[in-house]
């Protein structure tokens, strides 16, 4: 009778031969294909030792999920109480052993003082029912060696606490880490640790920062469930890897009547706020990458907050001239190429330019240079859908690209507020004005809080709404000096529409004929119908009188 039967695939045989060879170490009998004899049935011998086996370990990777037989011994291994899954390789396990605690050694080489190895190898022991010898103690020692901090933003999702007892609580915690983990996980930009290691984190008492220090990773993230009958509370913090410094906290309510609804509702908004919130982080730290060279992306760093700082155009400029010596350093740096993009569109938009030909013609150049070197990242995939339908490319290619980034990450505030943009002059204002609403949901303290408003205001005065239109284009045209003018000119036409002449005639920054800003803007609309529109309420407002 083996202490140990090992299930797994032939194609991860180096792996098998690396735990039969630990287990074995520490004095436990191990059975696994290499112990068949010439002459042996395969099938009956294979069936007699799994039956008989005190400990099933399961090595869980992309061949064995496909293998029939590894899933057939996992079956029978959970019916009868002996099995003991290990992540061997990162990959989508069998639907019903998803939510089975599963020690992940994906990263394992045989050390014996891993901690991983050690909570496996204590589980193997509880099951075979043997105390471990005196000098091969599985409790781990206090000075293991942390891993290396990953080389770009890197999480791990703590189990989450349950605030009331066992079952349908305890079922839906472990359920929203997997969902968190696994929407974590299609970003690029992160390392995000896998749900099997955070469920082995259950009942460790050390502090967030220990843990995020063994594992080599500068964010976690934790979190609670409390049901009360049907209700149910979701808490959620984002650390940074101090584990003492709060980054970002939200609460969420629902019921248990549809628990995949609302893991989902759950899964996508804390995807979509770590991510932008490690960004925002990251930008601050600037001690991480989002690419392989150091000095491009401190440069990337640094253009970006000259793009947004101020808005003026000497640091829109030197934002350029940043994310060029990032794209110099890094030739296939998408992310930077877009930002620099829009940065030229906007620079030729908001200010009077003698280089505006040459502007527009990098801003198109880079963005679709961009997206022959990445189309699986949605956000190079929204900033560049941007400048394109500005650079006149046809709105179908548009559209496409930002429903694309829209279905690769529905949950990203940024996405939303590109689309919202792209729409206000695509022109469909309808759908501008549900993505914008969608980002400022997800993102109610965004650092572009102002132009989400403008672009509000710009959608509701093109769909006649001009009372809903004039608070939001007042609130942005005091927040954005850039395109004040343009604000305040459509602002004026709203309340010549609602018969208000005087407050419009009282208004400062409206000019008539239109300034070359608000020109630009209003002519940004492909199909040429916001500007007249403009003009008329103008002219209602006593404004421009003489239009021509």
């Amino acid at each position: 009778m083996p202490d140990v039967f090992l299930s797994y695939s032939h194609a991860d045989r180096a792996a098998v031969q690396r735990f039969a060879a630990a287990f074995e170490a520490q004095g436990l009998e191990v059975w696994w294909d290499n112990s068949l004899r010439s002459g042996e049935s395969f099938d009956e011998k294979i069936e007699q030792a799994l039956r008989q086996a005190k400990a099933v370990v399961v090595l869980w990777s992309k061949a064995s999920v496909a293998s029939r037989w590894v899933r057939a011994e996992a079956t029978l291994a959970d019916r009868n109480k002996t099995l003991v899954p290990v992540m061997i390789e990162a990959c989508d396990r069998p639907i019903m052993f998803e939510l089975t605690h599963t020690v992940d050694l994906s990263h394992w080489q045989g050390a014996q003082d891993d901690r991983a190895w050690l909570a496996l190898l204590a589980d193997v022991r509880r099951h075979v029912g043997r105390e471990p010898p005196q000098e091969a103690s599985p409790t781990p020692s206090p000075q293991i060696a942390p891993q290396p901090l990953a080389t770009k933003p890197s999480i791990v999702v703590r189990p989450f606490a349950t605030m009331a007892g066992a079952g349908e609580a305890d079922y839906f915690a472990d359920g929203m880490v997997v969902e968190i983990v696994s929407a974590l996980s299609r970003f690029p930009s992160l390392f995000v640790i896998a749900s099997g290691t955070s469920f082995n984190l259950r009942g460790d008492t050390r502090s967030s920062g220990a843990i995020a220090r063994e594992l080599g990773v500068r964010y976690v993230l934790q979190g609670s469930v409390r049901k009360s009958g049907n209700a149910i509370r979701i808490a959620v913090e984002l650390l940074d890897g101090d584990g003492h410094t709060p980054i970002w906290t939200q609460r969420f309510d629902g019921t248990l009547d549809d628990v995949f609804a609302l893991q989902d509702e759950v899964a996508g908004a804390v995807a979509a706020r770590i991510d932008s919130s490690i960004q925002a982080h990251e930008m601050r730290q600037a001690d991480t990458r989002l690419t392989n060279d150091p000095g491009a992306y401190d440069l990337f760093l640094r253009g970006s907050h000259n793009m947004w700082a101020k808005y003026e155009e000497a640091e829109l400029r030197e934002a350029i001239s940043l994310f060029d010596q990032a794209i110099a350093l890094d030739p296939r740096f998408a992310l930077a190429m877009v930002l620099s993009s829009n940065a030229c569109y906007n620079l030729q938009l908001w200010y009077v330019c003698t280089d505006q030909q040459d502007l527009m013609a990098k801003c198109l150049m880079l963005a679709q240079r961009a997206l022959q070197i990445d189309r699986d990242d949605h956000r190079v995939i929204a900033w560049a859908s941007f400048s394109l339908l500005q650079c006149g490319q046809p709105i179908a290619t548009v559209n496409g690209l930002i429903e694309r980034a829209l279905e690769m990450n529905p949950g990203d505030s940024i996405t939303h507020y590109r689309s919202g943009w792209v729409n206000v002059f695509a022109p469909n204002p309808t759908k501008a004005l549900a993505d914008f609403e969608t980002g400022l949901r997800l993102d109610p303290r965004s650092p572009w809080r102002a132009t989400f408003f403008a672009g509000q205001g710009t959608a509701l005065f093109h769909l006649g709404r001009f009372e809903e239109a004039i608070p939001l284009l007042r609130q942005a045209a005091e927040q954005l000096p850039f395109s004040r003018t343009a604000l305040c000119t459509m602002q004026a036409a709203a309340l010549g529409f609602l018969g208000r002449a005087n407050e419009a005639e009282a208004l400062d920054d409206v000019r008539y004929p239109l300034t070359a800003q608000a020109e630009a803007y209003f002519d940004n609309v492909r199909d040429g119908s916001l500007k007249p529109k403009v003009l008329e309420g103008l002219r209602l407002a006593g404004i421009a009188v003489d239009r021509p």
